[in-house]
């Protein structure tokens, strides 16, 4: 798993979130947006494709647990990673 600086955030279930364009290993050998974010559970998840805009409206969400629900949930190729 690559190393993505969280920026630590206020929530009651997200503990840090974080973005950057991650290298891919596969036949393509491609680079995509990708967010991580931790969860107060100690869970690590990883958002494809997820644009930088995304992750800045994110962080200054006054709710990042609702922008979580309606904006990223279910929308996006999930890869869990702890």
């Amino acid at each position: 798993m690559k190393k993505i600086n969280l920026i630590k955030v206020k929530s009651g279930h997200i503990e840090s979130i974080g973005w950057e364009k991650e290298y891919l290993f596969d036949e393509d050998s491609k680079k995509i947006d990708t967010l991580r974010i931790k969860f107060n559970d100690g869970a690590i998840y990883d958002y494809e494709k997820v644009v930088k805009r995304t992750f800045a409206y994110f962080l200054v969400a006054k709710s990042k647990g609702t922008f979580f629900v309606n904006r990223i949930k279910n929308r996006y190729k999930t890869i869990k990673r702890k």
